[in-house]
């Protein structure tokens, strides 16, 4: 099952049927998809079961080569001399394949390293980094920014001992490993509760078209405190904008239109989660106005073009729950969906469905949800059943003026 974890290199070893030594060396050689425990010391990892079968059916491990004796078997010198020939043909076939460009498609750290794979899951490259350091959840992203016909990689990195190097920065390279520029957030932003400077986690990373070019948003959090920066980014890595946000930005979204950024987190200031709609660069100006002074950003005013809050529901609060990450997902049709937590262990979420002009189609709560909602009542958390619930639906508010 996908949710199921193995939590030791003794345990992955064991579900593969592999020594440690070999599982070890498939990792480093060959990107096994092993991950390690964000904060956990080094040796701390855990693999999923469904990663390690799909890795092996795309990549298995190779067999054990006939028996040299089977070649000096009577009647098989005429095999042997046509396994030759195959095996001079083959020989050419991949030397033309090892000469053929390798494109990268899945980029990881490993070490103090990036490292990019191939479809095939071989090393294409490795390129240094000043610190060991991981990627967002996301991970890297791939589009063709300078409009050549190849596509650029976009890596969100957190280092993890930023001793002698920013907390976080975004890589961009080519295809070929060679870093075109990196840019490290290392802004200090004033809001009414005091300065919050570096240093700064990567959050998240989206491509929006502006005009005949396109832009790189690039979503940051303070490593310690609340406060976030969405930065809009040139082609060459120059920063344009800026959108401050009083809370975590932890998701970016482009619309189907291209053009418009969608990004989601949570807002200290409402004690919720938010979805901001981010059209144009009068979006990324500055902060929006709180009316709560610690949350007040001593810097310009930006408004986005919509501004959405989903308020905690009254399982979430009674529970004890935190405002959690919510996901946003674009449809073909243009419409998007927006699922907030209201549990961390459970998808008892919170529906929210958007037209293409961000217009709210219809919200409810999952079934999971109602589930949990009848385990408080029988517990005695809550005091009232479904059928008299006072929310049945989401909250729901918007606009981006300030909260009451």
């Amino acid at each position: 099952m996908p949710g199921e974890r193995l939590d030791t290199w003794k345990a992955i070893a064991a579900y593969l049927g592999r020594d440690v030594r070999t599982v070890l060396r498939w990792h480093k050689d060959r990107a096994l998809p092993v991950h390690r425990v964000p904060g956990g010391k080094g040796r701390s990892v855990f693999a999923y079961p469904h990663e390690l079968d799909a890795w092996m059916a795309s990549d298995p491990p190779p067999d054990a080569v006939p028996a040299a004796s089977a070649w000096r078997r009577p009647g098989l010198i005429s095999m042997a001399a046509g396994a030759i020939i195959l095996l001079v043909l083959g020989a050419g076939v991949y030397v033309a394949r090892a000469m053929a460009p390798r494109n990268p498609v899945r980029i990881v750290t490993v070490d103090k390293a990036l490292v990019a794979y191939d479809n095939a899951n071989r090393q294409v490259w490795r390129v240094p980094l000043p610190s060991a350091g991981e990627l967002t959840t996301r991970g890297a992203v791939f589009a063709d920014l300078d409009g050549d016909g190849t596509r650029e990689i976009l890596a969100p990195l957190t280092f993890t001992y930023p001793s002698s190097a920013p907390g976080s920065a975004l890589y961009c390279l080519d295809a070929n490993g060679r870093v075109r520029w990196s840019r490290a957030i290392e802004d200090t932003v004033r809001f009414g509760a005091g300065e919050f400077g570096p240093a700064w986690s990567s959050s998240d990373v989206a491509i929006v078209r502006r005009g005949s070019g396109v832009r790189v948003a690039y979503a940051v959090t303070h490593s310690v405190w609340w406060p976030s920066i969405v930065a809009m980014l040139d082609v060459q890595g120059q920063v344009t904008g800026r959108f401050i946000h009083a809370g975590w930005i932890t998701r970016l979204e482009t619309a189907a239109n291209g053009t418009t950024l969608l990004a989601g987190g949570v807002s200290n200031a409402r004690d919720a989660s938010i979805l901001a709609v981010l059209d144009g660069d009068a979006a990324f100006t500055g902060a929006l106005p709180e009316s709560a002074p610690e949350y007040r950003c001593a810097c310009a005013t930006a408004r986005p073009s919509s501004y959405f809050v989903f308020p905690r529901s009254e399982a979430n609060r009674a529970a004890g729950q935190l405002a959690l990450r919510e996901s946003i997902e674009v449809r073909a049709d243009g419409s998007v969906l927006v699922r907030v937590p209201q549990r961390s262990d459970l998808a008892a979420d919170a529906l929210y469905e958007f037209t293409p002009a961000f217009e709210l189609r219809r919200a409810a709560f999952a079934d999971l949800y109602w589930d949990w909602h009848r385990q408080l009542e029988l517990r005695g958390v809550l005091d009232h059943p479904r059928d008299t619930c006072r929310a049945a639906a989401p909250p729901f508010t918007t606009g981006a003026s300030p909260p009451s």
